[in-house]
């Protein structure tokens, strides 16, 4: 959550509500966009634990189901390791980010505190000019952090580090977040560690503008089958909300005034089909975004890019428009084709959905 979801506005004297003084009251907006998507787990900075207002606020939240990933850069300063100590049971994952020479020295200062919160432990690291153009890209004067599946020597050395749960990986805006969740899945599971992807809803020159809600909506899709696919992987998008001044103008879920935006409706039509599901695994070891049920069932999103079928995934079904919601009988040949033809853009198959339960 980059904007501040758990201000205190007030609402001026205007003759309405109060003639005499400002009313104080909260925006929960964002809260109530957060429960309306089906999402459940939300990274928050430091000053959320820090502020006593946020803090009473988030254990409210943690009553509705949220669970809470804490992000922070360096070591942590005392008062910060006690915050966390109290916050037993609030938050159970503490992502923090250094350089590669700092974080053994990192880990050391805070072993204690995870064991007794009970917190894992998610480690990332700071990407230096260096770091980013020996991989290829273009340096921006920018803060860039998280892991890549290459980085082999720095993820052994973490990984023979005790008490690290597991690495934060950084999925870049030119990536597929389903093939990327995949990678970095293989790496992680050979160092016994979990992963935190963080999906940038960005590509390009930091002046650039990511506008087009099809995209946004496309790749989040992606990010919540693999946050479903794979359960030692967390998936986070990097903005809910729109960033839209500065650097790295993008669109989120919702915008600035939490005003649904199309990747809205994809998320909670996703998230709705996919929770009548207790577990999953990846469907195939393609590009196709598949999954397979504990029960068999099968999903695939299908895209007007989505590769050709598998002859699994033929025979009848049904069709989830995540745009709309409406679902559609459908039957689907070997080579992937649709009768009735699929007339939107984005859509979610459910081989055998004749026999699924709908949720209201």
């Amino acid at each position: 959550m980059r904007q501040n979801w758990l201000e205190i506005v007030e609402i001026p004297p205007s003759g309405s509500l109060d003639e005499f003084d400002r009313k104080r009251i909260r925006n929960d907006y964002a809260l109530m966009a957060l429960i309306e998507t089906g999402v459940r787990r939300v990274r928050i900075p430091v000053s959320d634990l820090l502020n006593p207002e946020h803090l009473a606020r988030l254990y409210e939240c943690a009553c509705l189901g949220l669970r809470f990933t804490l992000f922070s850069f360096g070591f942590p300063d005392d008062r910060l390791l006690e915050t966390v100590r109290n916050a037993e049971g609030l938050v159970d994952i503490w992502e923090i980010c250094n350089t590669s020479e700092e974080l053994p020295a990192t880990v050391d200062v805070v072993r204690e505190i995870v064991k007794e919160a009970g917190v894992s432990l998610y480690l990332s690291r700071l990407r230096t000019k260096e770091d980013q153009e020996s991989a290829g890209g273009k340096y921006h004067h920018m803060i860039v952090h998280g892991f890549s599946p290459v980085d082999d020597e720095q993820i052994t050395r973490i990984a023979n580090l005790t008490d690290v749960a597991g690495l934060v990986f950084r999925i870049e805006g030119a990536t597929s977040p389903w093939q990327a969740a995949r990678s970095v899945i293989d790496v992680c599971r050979g160092h016994g560690l979990k992963a935190s992807l963080h999906i940038r809803m960005t590509k390009g020159a930091p002046g650039l503008q990511q506008t087009d809600d099809h995209w946004v909506a496309s790749r989040l899709a992606e990010a919540v089958a693999a946050a479903c696919a794979y359960d030692d992987a967390y998936v986070y998008a990097d903005t809910f909300a729109d960033v839209d001044r500065g650097y790295y103008r993008r669109h989120g879920v919702v915008d600035r005034f939490y005003n649904p935006r199309p990747a809205f409706e994809v998320v909670r039509q996703l998230t709705t089909a996919f929770a009548k599901v207790r577990s999953f695994l990846p469907g195939n070891e393609g590009a196709q975004v598949s999954l397979i049920g504990e029960g068999g069932q099968r999903f695939e999103l299908v895209r007007e890019t989505s590769p050709e079928a598998s002859g699994n995934s033929a025979g009848s079904g049904r069709l989830l428009d995540l745009y709309t919601g409406e679902h559609i009988p459908a039957e689907r040949n070997v080579a992937g084709d649709f009768d009735p033809p699929t007339t939107s853009p984005l859509c979610l198959w459910e081989a055998g959905g004749e026999s699924v339960r709908t949720i209201e």
